[in-house]
């Protein structure tokens, strides 16, 4: 199976970056107003569970207090999106396929999928490109969740984003025309906007604008936390397109980070419903996750199970490795849908029971398979300092085509 190791943390509100292309030496912040241009592109209807805050605004920041109860208000926020049934996963992943071939709302998957906590739509005319959610524990007892989703602009264009142009350009007043209502119905305003510099004529250049929350503190899909800024991005080049021999492709990109406490519930329901099904010791807290749309490379191992997956990881720490080694060396820990298995090598269209094993030289790793049908590894890390914490890791690639084995013939 391919081993993707895809847990890239990143803090998107703090610096508004992407992981599909790195962004140039933004400009000055620029201070626009709304000016009517003739290519803004509308947004679709937004959803009937748009509620408009109603308290006075107050500053924000990008780390806000999160609320000690699971009884916050619930503005500005749709309803919690429905629980991940993991029997369900060949069905999912098959819907995602066919987003990113240009079928469905981009914004109805990017909830789905990845959890996007609100509803801001994409433009109008453009398609799913990406989705990622990832969150990590912080020190002061709480979780960070960053959600984001990406799509490609009509035809792979996005108008001009040009820092030598009026607003910066037609792709960055077309987010201030769109967007302005739309994220003041949900309790935000426009604080500024930033474009990039490239450095060379022509681009590709991309402009973020930061909408600031009224009213930080809310319930998201169900849990009670604070809302940082949202970044809504015109990006010439999501694709990273000039830095390779892709075609560039042009596109936006909307990006959020939510806290809440490490005691709740993780706030994507597809990382919820994998961490309840692996088995864990006590004093082994969830400190990180992540699951994103990857693609595979034409010549890329595995191209026969689809030129996609979803990449999921998810990260524990623990105290003691030898007691961690001996709680997974017990394979009877693991129960239907997560198993000590692998596919068989001799028996096609078969798994068969998988044993630990050691990894250079003193980690460990046990081989485990999903519903009969993902593979994944189980990875035991032994601290790096004498005082630090061990690592426990799990990797699954889920895709559409992976095929259900069989139970041992013999």
């Amino acid at each position: 199976m391919t081993k993707t190791l895809v847990i890239a943390l990143v803090v998107l509100a703090a610096c508004g970056g992407s992981d599909a292309a790195p962004d140039a030496t933004p400009s000055p912040v620029v201070e626009t107003e709304p000016e009517p241009v003739s290519d803004t592109v509308p947004v679709s209807d937004t959803s009937d569970g748009q509620v408009a805050a109603t308290t006075d605004p107050e500053p924000a920041s990008d780390t806000v207090p999160v609320s000690d109860t699971n009884d916050a208000p619930a503005a500005n926020t749709p309803e919690p999106p429905p629980g991940v049934d993991l029997a369900d996963l060949p069905t999912l992943i098959a819907s995602v396929e066919a987003a990113l071939a240009g079928t469905g709302d981009p914004l109805e998957m990017a909830q789905t999928l990845g959890g996007f906590p609100l509803d801001i739509p994409a433009p109008e005319g453009s398609t799913l490109y990406d989705i990622s959610s990832r969150f990590q524990r912080l020190e002061q007892g709480t979780r960070e969740t960053s959600f984001e989703y990406t799509t490609a602009g009509p035809g792979g264009n996005v108008p001009d984003v040009d820092i030598n142009l009026d607003d910066n350009g037609p792709g960055s007043v077309q987010i201030i025309d769109v967007y302005d209502p739309v994220m003041a119905a949900l309790g935000f305003e426009r604080n500024a906007s930033t474009a990039s510099d490239p450095g060379e004529p022509g681009g590709p250049n991309s402009v973020n604008h930061v909408y600031v929350p009224e009213t930080p503190v809310g319930t998201f899909n169900g849990i009670a936390g604070s809302a940082g800024n949202v970044f809504i991005w015109t990006d010439e080049d999501i694709n990273g397109g000039s830095f390779s021999s892709e075609p560039i492709l042009g596109g936006y990109r909307i990006d959020v980070d939510i806290d809440t406490s490490e005691d709740a519930p993780v706030p994507v329901p597809l990382l919820e419903a994998l961490t309840a099904a692996v088995p864990t010791p006590d004093g082994m807290p969830l400190v990180a996750g992540e699951a994103r749309i990857q693609r595979r490379s034409p010549d890329a191992f595995q191209i026969d199970r689809g030129a996609m997956y979803v990449a999921v990881r998810l990260e524990w720490e623990a105290d003691d490795f030898d007691d961690v080694v001996a709680y997974y060396a017990d394979g009877s820990v693991f129960a239907d849908p997560l198993m000590a298995a692998e596919a068989s090598f001799f028996n096609d269209g078969e798994y068969e029971p998988a044993e630990m094993y050691v990894y250079d030289g003193t980690d460990r790793r046990q081989s485990v398979l999903l519903l009969q049908r993902y593979e994944g590894l189980l990875g035991i890390d032994a601290p790096e300092e004498a005082d630090g914490p061990v690592r426990i890791t799990l990797d699954l690639d889920l895709d559409s085509i992976a095929p259900k084995l069989s139970a041992p013939s013999d």
